[in-house]
């Protein structure tokens, strides 16, 4: 099975020079890709997005991970598995309800708990496949 790393992106090279990050944003194992955490930044300014309404800063951060699938050639139709990291555990319902409006059933199982992160109010991380989960 070949491993193969894909990044930087190009769109998130702010963010990688602002943090300093050293990480691989896409792994593709095969048939399945692996995307690094995705928190609310706006990747042109790396400055954090709608941070007073979690709506909107949770649909940035699902909006850079549509753009690491984009960039692997893969869409949120290919996601099989989501993790979220919410900086504040009230947020849920509000993420859950964000959850069923980007994705479709048969859903991408997921995991969502509570972390006190760095930067943002939520971090996104997905696991892809080649294959689609639905045919729209």
């Amino acid at each position: 099975m070949m491993l193969k790393l894909l990044g930087p992106v190009d769109a998130f090279q702010v963010l990688n020079e602002k943090f300093q990050l050293r990480t691989t944003p896409v792994v593709q194992i095969g048939e399945i890709f692996l995307i690094s955490g995705m928190t609310g930044l706006d990747p042109a300014t790396g400055e954090v997005a709608h941070e007073a309404d979690f709506k909107e800063h949770a649909r940035t951060a699902l909006d850079n991970v549509d753009k690491m699938l984009r960039a692997a050639g893969l869409n949120l139709d290919h996601v099989v598995k989501v993790k979220a990291y919410l900086k504040n555990t009230e947020d849920f319902p509000v993420w859950n309800e964000l959850f069923y409006e980007c994705f479709t059933e048969p859903y991408p199982a997921r995991t969502t708990v509570g972390a006190p992160l760095v930067v943002g109010l939520i971090e996104v991380e997905v696991v892809a496949t080649t294959q689609p989960r639905v045919v729209r």
